[in-house]
C-alpha cells in the first residue's frame, strides 16, 4: 500500500512540473523576463557600427538592434545614432565637394539635391526654405522613425531622448549659424533639456560617457540665450547695446514664477545685473577679461551642475557647434 502511495505521489509531482514548465512557455510576461536576461553584445554591436560606411551599411544596423530579445541598453541606441550621424556628414561633405557651387545672382547655394536620393528611412532631408535660411538641403537622422523601429525595446529615458533629439531636428534652432527661433522659444528649448538631463539622470551620464555632442546641451543653449551665436549676437553691433527684443525675453523669462525652479534662473539674473551695471553696453576684448561684459558672462557660463556634465566640445561657448548637425542646428 505504501508503494502504491509513493508511486502516486511521484506521477503527481511529474504532472505538477509538467504543468509549470507548459504554463511558463505559455506566459508571455515570462517570455518577456526571461528574454530581457540575454544581454546584449555592445561591444560586437560597436565594432560593427565603426566598419559601417554606406548609408545602406549603416541603415542596417537596426536589424541588430531589432533582433535583439529584450530592452536595449541606452549605450547601444547612443553607438547607432552616432553612426548614423557620421555617416549621414561624410555623404553631405564627399557630395559638396564634388556639386556646391554658390549662386551670385540668386545668393544662394546649388548642389547636390538630397531629397532625389534614395535615401535608408533613418533619413530625412530638410531644405534651407523649410528651415527658414540659405541651407539648400542637409540630410538629418530621422528620430522618429529609429523609435518606431524600435518600439518596446528601449528606456523610458531613451524614448525621451529621441522625441526631443526629434523636435530639435524637425524644428531648427539655427541655420547658417544664425538663430532661426525667437529668444523666448529658445529659452524654451533650453528649460526642456535641462528638464530631461534632472529627470534621466542615467541616460545624462551615458551621453556623458560616449562624449556625445548633446551632453549638456541645456548649457550650449544657455550659452545661446546669453551670448548668441556667431550671426546673431545678443547686441546691436553699432553701439553695442543688448537688443531689445533679448532684454525683454530675459524679463519674461524672469517675470516667470514657474522659472525659479531652473538652475538658469539665478544665471539668467546675475546676467541682467551684469548688462543693468554696464548701461547695457557690451565690452569685450581678445582676452575675454574678468571687467568686460563678454568676460563676466563667459564666467557665468562656466558654472559646472553636478547633474548635467558637459561633454568636451560644448565647453565651447557662444559658438554654433561644430559638429555634423547638433539637434536643431544646421
Amino acid at each position: 500500500m505504501k508503494k502504491l502511495f509513493a508511486l502516486a505521489l511521484a506521477l503527481c509531482l511529474v504532472f505538477a512540473l509538467f504543468a509549470c514548465t507548459a504554463n511558463t512557455d505559455d506566459d508571455p510576461n515570462t517570455t518577456t523576463a526571461a528574454a530581457e536576461l540575454v544581454p546584449f553584445d555592445l561591444v560586437a554591436f560597436r565594432t560593427a557600427a565603426e566598419a559601417a560606411v554606406t548609408m545602406e551599411e549603416v541603415a542596417d544596423l537596426i536589424n541588430l538592434l531589432e533582433d535583439h530579445p529584450g530592452v536595449l541598453p541606452d549605450e547601444a541606441l547612443l553607438v547607432y545614432e552616432a553612426a548614423l550621424d557620421r555617416v549621414a556628414l561624410a555623404v553631405m561633405m564627399e557630395a559638396w565637394d564634388l556639386d556646391w557651387e554658390w549662386d551670385w545672382e540668386n545668393n544662394i547655394f546649388h548642389g547636390v539635391a538630397f531629397a532625389d536620393m534614395d535615401l535608408p528611412p533613418q533619413f530625412l532631408v530638410m531644405t534651407g526654405l523649410e528651415g527658414g535660411g540659405p541651407c539648400n538641403g542637409h540630410i538629418f537622422i530621422d528620430y522618429e522613425a529609429i523609435e518606431q523601429s524600435l518600439q518596446g525595446q528601449l528606456s523610458e529615458s531613451a524614448v525621451a531622448w529621441l522625441r526631443l533629439m526629434d523636435y530639435d531636428t524637425r524644428n531648427r534652432i539655427a541655420d547658417d549659424a544664425a538663430l532661426i527661433i525667437s529668444w523666448d522659444e529658445l529659452a524654451t528649448r533650453m528649460l526642456a533639456w535641462e528638464a530631461f538631463e534632472r529627470a534621466h539622470h542615467p541616460f545624462v551620464l551615458a551621453l556623458h560617457e560616449a562624449e556625445h555632442r548633446t551632453t549638456g546641451w541645456s548649457q550650449t543653449l544657455l550659452g545661446f540665450y546669453l551670448l548668441g551665436i556667431d550671426n546673431t549676437p545678443v547686441f546691436d553691433w553699432g553701439p553695442n547695446t543688448l537688443l531689445t527684443q533679448v532684454r525683454e525675453s530675459y524679463e519674461r523669462f524672469l517675470a516667470d514664477d514657474a522659472n525659479r525652479s531652473s538652475e538658469y534662473f539665478s544665471i539668467v539674473e546675475e546676467a541682467m545685473a551684469i548688462w543693468e551695471a554696464n548701461d547695457w553696453q557690451f565690452t569685450y576684448d581678445f582676452d575675454r577679461s574678468p571687467d568686460t561684459v563678454q568676460g563676466q558672462l563667459i564666467a557665468l557660463l562656466q558654472l559646472e551642475s553636478p547633474l548635467i556634465p558637459r561633454s568636451p566640445q560644448n565647453q565651447q561657448e557662444a559658438n554654433a557647434p561644430q559638429h555634423a548637425h547638433p539637434p536643431g542646428c544646421c
